[in-house]
């Protein structure tokens, strides 16, 4: 299936921006580095965060046109990695499902 990179492109001009006000929210203002140097579990942060990096992501990876499924199934293999991770910690699972989320949204799914 096909998915224009324009329609992708058009998609993140809403989504980073709202992806990253929610992040700024879910942390308090606090860095993520202190976040994580807490060591209690901080789901709803981790969530925003995956879902920052994985718009991010895509927007690097995006061509200048055409088509933006192989961009997408990129990025979104990237963030299959985390699953070893996320089996074991709430965090690195919200994270993960953040990311997914984001990508799902950016491709009009």
């Amino acid at each position: 299936m096909t998915i224009p990179v324009d329609d992708v492109r058009n998609r993140l001009l809403s989504l980073r921006p709202t992806a990253e006000a929610e992040l700024l929210a879910a942390s308090a203002d606090a860095t993520l580095c202190a976040i994580g140097r807490s060591g209690s579990p901080q789901p709803a942060v981790k969530y925003h965060e995956g879902r920052t990096a994985a718009l991010s992501m895509l927007d690097r990876a995006l061509p200048e046109a055409g088509d933006a499924s192989d961009a997408l199934a990129d990025t979104a293999s990237h963030f299959d990695r985390f699953i070893a991770l996320a089996s074991g910690s709430p965090d690195w699972r919200a994270y993960r499902e953040g990311a997914m989320d984001a990508l799902s949204a950016a491709s009009g799914r």
